[in-house]
């Protein structure tokens, strides 16, 4: 595998991996009942 087609494959991963983040923060947002802020803590209480 060259250099360059290995560094668009990592970077595909990366945009797979963003874009299922941003997806699992969106829906776990819509369904909070409380109307506390969305925080770095809340975020990393989530993925944990």
């Amino acid at each position: 595998m060259t250099d360059i087609s290995h560094k668009i494959l990592v970077r595909a991963q990366l945009d797979r991996t963003s874009f299922a983040l941003v997806n699992i923060l969106k829906e776990r947002t819509r369904f909070m009942v409380s109307a506390q802020p969305l925080t770095i803590m809340t975020v990393t209480t989530w993925l944990h």
